[in-house]
């Protein structure tokens, strides 16, 4: 995630307090950046993985939980906003050529490390959980109401 020095200023650092560190505080901190003019900008000529929890499996923390409930009781629109952009999908053609590019259309031993690697890639291409993001903030002139 970038984002600009100006944004940081006007909107201050990511919440730790409210949501911990790791999960939650960067969605809360683009939600504050909407509320005040900002507009976050999806990069797509990043390609962004989480490894299962490699980030913070040995701390315990688990993503969702405490802190989804804070971001929806924070925003109530926040859950319809995510199911909204899942729905519209913006990202498939992009995620279909990654996957199409990493996953060639060959003949994998079944039960191998890379035919499982390519099933996970497929079902991400899919509609899966695993989504390929780099945010950036840009202003821009609020709309009229």
């Amino acid at each position: 995630m970038a984002i600009r020095r100006r944004a940081l200023e006007e909107l201050g650092d990511f919440d730790e307090a409210t949501f911990g560190r790791g999960y939650g505080e960067e969605n809360d901190f683009c939600m504050r950046a909407r509320g005040f003019g900002w507009r976050n900008v999806l990069c797509d000529d990043a390609y962004v993985v989480h490894q299962g929890g490699a980030s913070f499996a040995a701390t315990g923390e688990a993503p969702g939980g405490v802190a989804l409930e804070r971001l929806s009781a924070r925003y109530p629109h926040y859950q319809r906003l995510v199911a909204e952009f899942i729905a519209a999908d913006p990202l498939r053609p992009l995620r279909e050529a990654v996957v199409a590019a990493h996953c060639p259309p060959r003949r994998l031993r079944p039960g191998s490390r890379a035919e499982a690697a390519c099933r996970r890639k497929r079902g991400a291409s899919r509609g899966g959980r695993r989504a390929a993001l780099g945010l950036t903030l840009r202003r821009f002139p609020r709309s009229p109401r």
